[in-house]
């Protein structure tokens, strides 16, 4: 497939909107290569920084903890571009599923969980970032702080926004809302403490 100029915003200084379709048909044509990591929010494509190896750290223990822990009628996906509308297409570290849903056609519903490893990007996870998952539905949003080894717990309320997060220290057991029996304690991760 090619992606013609014609199917693009024209050029401007501003930043170009684009939709999640056409981030997808240019991302396999134009920039596969060019950059490692990019996310569309809000219709704009971010290149995102490389993962530091803290983060690298963090992610693989959260992976190997939660291949085991997660209930097998619930999908865990690592690292992969989360398409929740037209505009709006992050790459979180991770996000669990219920069993049965549609890729194809994702509902917030279908989404148990979100978790971001925040290294270099706490302030933007904790902010515009969790603001725009609430928009789009999440009912549940957990960011990791490497550093200061803690966990905010995001849960969207009635209104739609999620207030304010609950901070779990590396020692404190947290349990996701949406999955029944799965919990985690940061200390409890392998190699970590």
């Amino acid at each position: 497939m090619t992606l013609h100029r014609a199917e693009l915003p024209p050029p401007t200084k501003a930043p170009i909107k684009i939709t999640a379709d056409q981030y997808v048909r240019f991302w396999s044509q134009e920039l596969h290569g060019l950059c490692d990591k990019t996310e569309l929010l809000d219709g704009i494509v971010y290149q995102m920084p490389a993962d530091g190896p803290l983060t690298t750290y963090w992610n693989i223990a959260l992976n190997y903890w939660l291949v085991r822990q997660t209930p097998s009628n619930f999908i865990v996906v690592p690292d992969k571009t989360l398409y929740l509308g037209e505009h709006w297409a992050p790459a979180p570290d991770f996000y669990i599923l219920n069993d049965g849903a549609d890729l194809a056609r994702l509902r917030a519903a279908d989404i148990a969980l979100v978790i971001e490893v925040a290294d270099s990007t706490l302030a933007y996870d904790l902010g515009g970032k969790a603001q725009a998952y609430a928009r789009h539905g999440v009912r549940e949003y957990w960011v990791i702080d490497p550093n200061a080894r803690q966990v905010f717990v995001h849960v969207l309320q009635a209104d739609g926004v999620y207030g304010e997060p609950r901070q779990a220290e590396f020692g404190d057991l947290i349990a996701a809302r949406f999955i029944p029996g799965l919990t985690l304690r940061l200390a409890d991760l392998p190699r970590i403490s």
